[in-house]
């Protein structure tokens, strides 16, 4: 029985057509396997690449609500009313800081001519209250109002000018620069005085002190000039003193 099953077999393996079915079956077996396999991979890479998209777009939407939350930020009433109440807390530190000094026994200056006035201590005078010519026989140059207050009881040789609608004025050159603007109220408001380390007049034996121009509620301009010698008393409190006093109206 068993030599003729082995016979069978061994048939079988001789028939040319068997060995050619068992090849084609073997092909067509990897032919399917590769087939599926790529295909899983085809779906694979797909539902990757579909993950990746949907990630991105997530982020998107994120990057857009961080952005429009940025945006709604900044215009929070509350928000720019407590930076607008910090802002004139700071103004008014500033002012207390650089302006503190009682005036209240001083004698005061009116000028009724551009509105406005100040307060100057006892032994200061005033040297000069009208216009100053300072361009002669230049019938077009602009000639402007100066008031001039010195100290005639002291030895600093201190002085204090202010220069209304200045032409050709300057160049100076300050030992410190005083920021000022005016509140409305019509107080002079200092939000800054800068010391300057090295220029030609440090060496000069006085400190001299200068601001920028402020404008009143007419337009008119204003330039202020402070000094005093260098080495004896420090005057600049009496500056701070004067520009704490000083007053427009509209």
């Amino acid at each position: 029985m068993n030599e003729e099953i082995q016979t069978e077999i061994n048939q079988s393996y001789n028939n040319p057509k068997n060995i050619w079915i068992l090849v084609l079956s073997i092909l067509l077996t990897a032919l399917i396997v590769g087939i599926g396999m790529y295909f899983l991979q085809q779906l694979s890479t797909k539902n990757t690449e579909k993950a990746f998209q949907t990630q991105i777009q997530e982020l998107q939407t994120q990057i857009k609500e961080l952005n429009k939350n940025k945006e709604d930020v900044g215009v929070i009433p509350e928000v720019a009313e407590t930076s607008k109440t910090l802002n004139v807390i700071k103004k008014d530190v500033l002012e207390t800081k650089y302006l503190a000094i009682n005036t209240s026994n001083w004698k005061v200056y009116t000028n009724d001519s551009y509105g406005f006035s100040f307060s100057y201590p006892e032994g200061f005078a005033i040297v000069k209250d009208a216009v100053k010519v300072i361009y002669s026989g230049n019938s077009s140059a602009k000639n402007w109002y100066q008031i001039t207050l010195i100290d005639i009881s002291g030895t600093e040789n201190t002085y204090f000018n202010i220069d209304i609608n200045p032409d050709g004025y300057g160049p100076f050159f300050y030992d410190k620069t005083y920021d000022l603007s005016m509140n409305s109220t019509g107080k002079i408001v200092v939000n800054s005085i800068e010391k300057i380390l090295v220029n030609e007049q440090n060496t000069d034996g006085k400190i001299q002190i200068g601001s920028n121009v402020v404008k009143d509620f007419n337009s008119q301009e204003y330039m202020f000039r402070f000094g005093f010698d260098e080495g004896g008393k420090d005057m600049e409190p009496i500056l701070k003193g004067i520009l704490n006093s000083l007053l427009f109206t509209k």
